[in-house]
């Protein structure tokens, strides 16, 4: 069905098939087919009682972009809780994120100070693909987040949107100590067209791991 995007036999077998792996089979299909006629089935089992089910329909519809499934994923982003539902937030954040609805924003920032690092580092990278400036503040504070792998999605983000506002606390995070978060500040900085981006690089140059060195290296050699 896939192979030839059959939209009503994908849409039939999810929502009436009994087996749980063809609905989540053919959730994930709909959504590779890109069609906005796949929409509103999947929305339809956003509150489904299989967990995966949710999981799946929720890429799925981040695969195809369609801003009416934004209000749907906010709703679903404060209904789902406890262990057995972080996939499915995890994947209603991303598919926040790919749809780019500025709708999303504030939700998506208000849930940067949950308690579950891997939920703070999906909404950072989700918030980045936004490019919403709204975002800058919220993410300048996650730089200074516990989670390294958290505060390294900060620094991309802020690349993404690319607003000079994030130069100094880029610059900051060239001391950080994890190097994947010094090496994303570097790269970042060059995106924010901030004419000081090369001047505040210096700083990295004579860092101690040569991969730092060599990103400030190179950044600087762009912004040239």
């Amino acid at each position: 069905m896939h192979q030839m995007q059959d939209v009503d036999g994908l849409t039939r077998a999810l929502e009436r098939d009994t087996d749980p792996d063809v609905r989540s089979d053919a959730a994930r299909a709909l959504g590779g087919t890109g069609t906005v006629r796949a929409v509103e089935p999947l929305i339809g089992v956003l509150e489904d009682p299989d967990c995966r089910l949710r999981e799946v329909a929720a890429k799925a519809l981040g695969t195809i972009g369609d801003a009416r499934a934004v209000e749907p994923r906010i709703a679903a982003l404060g209904r789902a809780h406890g262990t057995s539902s972080a996939y499915v937030r995890e994947a209603a954040i991303a598919a926040l994120g790919e749809i780019g609805d500025a709708r999303a924003v504030g939700p998506l920032i208000a849930e940067l100070g949950g308690p579950d690092p891997t939920i703070r580092e999906a909404v950072a990278g989700a918030l980045g693909k936004t490019r919403d400036v709204r975002a800058i503040d919220p993410l300048i504070a996650v730089l200074t987040d516990p989670a390294g792998h958290v505060r390294l999605a900060a620094a991309r983000a802020l690349g993404a949107i690319g607003d000079p506002r994030a130069a100094g606390p880029l610059a900051a995070a060239l001391r950080d100590g994890d190097r994947p978060v010094r090496e994303a500040a570097c790269e970042a900085l060059g995106k924010l067209g901030d004419p000081r981006a090369t001047d505040l690089l210096a700083a990295a140059l004579g860092d101690g791991t040569v991969s730092v060195r060599e990103a400030a290296t190179e950044t600087q050699k762009r912004l040239r």
